[in-house]
């Protein structure tokens, strides 16, 4: 039995070790002729790859059914896309006034609708959201327990 933090950090284990087993597969697979050993089997590599990519969508399936009964996908989706727009939201052009080009050094007046004050303020907000819904997620992460792990 492991609680989900532990399962989380399992998973990128896993993927660690199949990255490992991948890049050995892909570096030693063609070789030169001249050089007939290699340090690793090709075929054991992909093996090991394909068996830790098993062990990982077991993993993943059960964390998302632990997740799913006790009602904690909505958190974690709303966390994924609060985070999203608060990056989307940082790229927002808030230039306002006289703006010169970096290239041609022309001149633009330019007028927003959403200013550089009103857009930290939205972003201060979403940082707020996202903070309380990550403190949530690691209590809960710490305190379920993840069955058959």
């Amino acid at each position: 039995m492991a609680n989900i933090k532990n399962c989380l950090k399992k998973k990128n284990t896993i993927i660690y070790k199949m990255e490992q087993e991948f890049t050995k597969a892909t570096r030693y697979n063609s070789i030169s002729e001249r050089n007939k050993t290699r340090p690793y089997s090709v075929r054991a590599s992909l093996n090991n790859w394909a068996a830790l990519a098993e062990e990982l969508v077991d993993l993943k399936a059960k964390v998302h059914e632990t997740n799913a009964k006790k009602g904690m996908l909505r958190s974690i989706f709303l966390l994924s896309e609060l985070k999203n727009q608060a990056a989307k939201l940082k790229g927002l052009d808030c230039a306002e006034g006289v703006v010169t080009s970096r290239y041609d050094s022309t001149e633009t007046v330019k007028h927003v609708e959403v200013n550089v004050l009103e857009k930290d303020a939205m972003l201060l907000a979403l940082e707020a959201r996202i903070e309380e819904l990550e403190d949530k997620l690691d209590r809960f992460n710490h305190e379920t327990i993840v069955e058959g792990v």
